[in-house]
């Protein structure tokens, strides 16, 4: 019975280990970031770079405008995509003549919301492997003790 009783504690400890949110402050501090990922285009054709050239840039779905400029001096744009939309983001240049160009974003990109880069569904599940390994064990050793008391 105490055994039961300290195999559940133990249990229900490890649950709260892994389960719980961990929360990083200091005196009351709010530390925030945030990552983003920016596409960098460079536009040059046979006279140079393509400066002042129009730039629209189109989601996934390739019928909504994300966003939309010109190119500096050098040819350069930038635009950070939203990474919650992955797929081939469609690029126009309009300088002379219309170019098309397609950025592939969110290949190789986890959205995690969960702790130390592992979603919430891998956690849940390395947890419920963890907690069957430790019942295992602990079954194992008492079935082996039970042997041994009545030999």
């Amino acid at each position: 019975m105490r055994f039961k009783l300290r195999l559940i504690l133990y249990m229900g400890l490890l649950v709260a280990t892994f389960a719980l949110p961990a929360k990083a402050g200091a005196h009351a501090a709010t530390i925030t970031y945030e990552s983003s990922v920016e596409v960098q285009i460079t536009a040059a054709d046979n006279d140079g770079p393509m400066a002042g050239a129009e730039v629209i840039v189109y989601e996934p779905d390739l019928i909504t405008v994300y966003d939309q400029g010109t190119c500096d001096a050098q040819g350069k744009y930038s635009f950070a995509p939203d990474m919650s939309k992955p797929g081939d983001w469609k690029v126009r240049i309009n300088h002379d003549h219309s170019h098309l160009m397609y950025v592939t974003v969110g290949e190789n990109v986890s959205a995690s919301g969960g702790i130390g880069g592992f979603s919430t569904l891998q956690i849940v599940l390395m947890s419920a492997c963890v907690i069957w390994g430790i019942i295992g064990t602990a079954l194992y050793f008492r079935r082996k003790r039970e042997a041994n008391a009545h030999s």
